[in-house]
């Protein structure tokens, strides 16, 4: 019986344990990369089931884009809007450099026209975009939470399969991260506020208000501009994208 005890005990301090410090053996290493850093590092080190994930979060993307305007495949214009979805919330100037440099990367592929851009291409030029590889690991797997469940709430379309999902939370999970403990609202307003960052808002002045008054008379700590614990560690995290762009 003492030992049954003993056991349980050890797993509910293991697991507290965990949620309030990520896996740092090699965490550190993979998302200490500043968006200032001049040398873009490889995402997803040691992380090889990431690397599926984010390519099919960017083909639902992908097809998503091109079903909204009846085409089977994407257009530069279609590509060109997906790309500001897909970045880190950065200044409008920055992010027209980079979705410039991107897109002209996918057009010197001759089989690529202004009409239709091949699926595997565009894939590829996202998933190895400088914005992600500078934001880092941590910053581009929140991004695509964060996203995901942002589309599913606003519009009831999934991006991820249930697969994806629960191992992309559980990621997230283990290294501490906060973004999988915010509420539906907050993840709308965290969107909106880098949607709006970005130039491109998703809702009008009076429902970002309201929203934002919502979250204040509730507690959240997402208006409040306050740093998540990891970026207190000083790692590069969405959110502090956020608050930097603020």
């Amino acid at each position: 019986m003492n030992c049954l005890w003993l056991s349980f005990l050890f797993f509910q301090m293991s697991q507290a344990w965990t949620m309030f410090y990520p896996r740092t053996s090699s965490f550190l290493s993979k998302t200490a990369v500043k968006s200032s850093s001049s040398v873009e590092a490889e995402l997803f080190v040691d992380e090889n089931e990431m690397v599926p994930i984010a390519e099919n979060y960017v083909r639902a993307k992908y097809k998503s884009m091109a079903q909204s305007h009846g085409k089977l495949a994407c257009t530069n214009e279609g590509a060109g809007q997906i790309l500001r979805s897909l970045l880190p919330p950065v200044t409008p100037a920055e992010l027209n450099t980079e979705v410039s440099k991107t897109l002209a990367t996918i057009m010197a592929n001759p089989k690529n026209s202004d009409d239709t851009i091949e699926e595997d291409d565009f894939v590829k030029a996202i998933v190895n975009n400088s914005y992600w590889k500078a934001a880092g690991s941590l910053v581009v797997k929140e991004l695509i939470y964060f996203d995901a469940l942002h589309t599913y709430y606003r519009a009831g379309t999934p991006l991820l399969n249930n697969s994806d999902y629960e191992t992309l939370r559980d990621n997230l999970t283990g290294e501490g991260s906060v973004v999988v403990n915010m509420k539906a609202k907050e993840t709308i307003f965290v969107m909106a506020v880098a949607s709006s960052r970005r130039g491109d808002p998703v809702m009008d002045d009076l429902q970002y208000t309201t929203l934002k008054r919502e979250l204040k008379a509730q507690g959240s700590w997402v208006t409040a501009r306050s740093q998540d614990t990891l970026e207190k560690l000083g790692l590069n995290t969405f959110m502090g994208y956020l608050h930097r762009a603020l």
